[in-house]
């Protein structure tokens, strides 16, 4: 887990004698680090092809408004549940896990995630989590893969 305590994304291990071929293969694992976080959803971003009726992704901050990011990775059902109750889920808080913070590319635009998929609602929370604490659990994230235990 050195690669992750570098900020390096993460490893792939390899059996010593698996031929190399252009594809997924059974013969090796990608590690990568995931922490989930809580997010605020703001609003919803257009869709496009199959979910051109719908919307494409939530748009979602940070309670401190330092992150900004667009989630994904919903079912179509669940889809389907939050485009016909859009106004209940403007202001909601859900758990969203991702791979890495990413860092503005510009000064003064916000931060966002890699990869950042929905997980659930959080009906028993009503605040986002800030920066901070996003950045708190990607920390655990690497210790806890420093010491062999899922995150």
């Amino acid at each position: 887990m050195e690669q992750l305590e570098l900020g390096l994304e993460g490893t792939i291990i390899k059996k010593p004698e698996a031929i190399w071929f252009d594809g997924t293969s059974k013969d090796q694992v990608k590690l990568k680090l995931e922490a989930p976080c809580e997010l605020e959803v703001v609003d919803f971003l257009p869709g496009k092809g199959a979910n051109a009726k719908t919307f494409g992704s939530l748009l979602c901050k940070s309670s401190c408004g330092q992150l900004v990011v667009g989630v994904s990775g919903f079912k179509k059902k669940k889809r389907e549940e939050i485009h016909l109750n859009r106004d209940t889920w403007r202001g909601m808080i859900i758990t969203v896990r991702s791979n890495q913070i990413m860092r503005p590319k510009k000064p003064g635009k916000p931060y966002s995630l890699f990869l950042p998929r929905f997980v659930e609602e959080r009906l028993d929370k009503s605040v986002a989590d800030d920066l901070v604490r996003i950045e708190e659990q990607f920390e655990n994230a690497i210790r806890m893969a420093a010491l062999g235990l899922a995150a």
